[in-house]
């Protein structure tokens, strides 16, 4: 008896490791790659979520899906810490590119919009949580999180082809100018 409570505690810390070291991790990388993303295109705020968006893409979905079949066919526990893993630092390089861009469009009310964030996060994990514990019961943990998995997917690339799309307007406007003031400047002087 006592050994499986000493397994169970064992488990429960290691779940948060598997959450909290990619955190602790992935924060820091995901800052230095919004700021530089930043600093090449300093006049596109959006600029600042374009890798951290492709990064999550990439890691959140696939976590997802790992952590949820490692459940479902009842794997070892290593499937389901992976998927952990991946899931948590996905999402923790994404978070500084989208703080960074909420103060760089609103520095008036920044601590307002990241707070804003934060709530909705919160809100939207404790709906998930109710749901997902029927949605589990009836469906299985790997269809249900095969689901969210294709519902992080369709979201974050809508989001992601956004930002090119602006990033891309915003270079043809840029162009658009230096073309424009290379010819004011090509008219004003006197030809010889």
């Amino acid at each position: 008896m006592l050994c499986c409570a000493v397994l169970c505690v064992l488990l429960l810390q290691i779940a948060y490791l598997a959450d909290g070291i990619p955190g602790l991790v992935g924060s820091p990388l995901g800052g230095i790659l919004s700021d530089r993303s930043a600093a090449q295109h300093p006049t596109e705020p959006e600029a600042r979520l374009a890798h951290n968006t492709l990064i999550a893409l990439i890691t959140m979905p696939s976590g997802l899906l790992i952590y949820a079949w490692a459940l479902h066919m009842k794997t070892h526990l290593v499937g389901v810490f992976a998927g952990m893993v991946l899931t948590s630092f996905g999402c923790a390089l994404y978070l500084p590119g989208l703080f960074g861009f909420l103060t760089t469009m609103k520095q008036s009310a920044a601590g307002a919009a990241s707070a804003a964030v934060q709530s909705m996060m919160f809100i939207m994990a404790g709906v998930i949580i109710l749901v997902s514990a029927v949605a589990t019961r009836t469906m299985g943990y790997g269809p249900w999180f095969s689901l969210l998995a294709g519902i992080q997917v369709v979201v974050t690339a809508f989001a992601y082809v956004g930002i090119l799309r602006k990033q891309r307007v915003a270079a043809a406007a840029a162009a658009a100018a230096m073309r424009g003031s290379s010819h004011e400047l090509s008219a004003r002087s006197p030809s010889v």
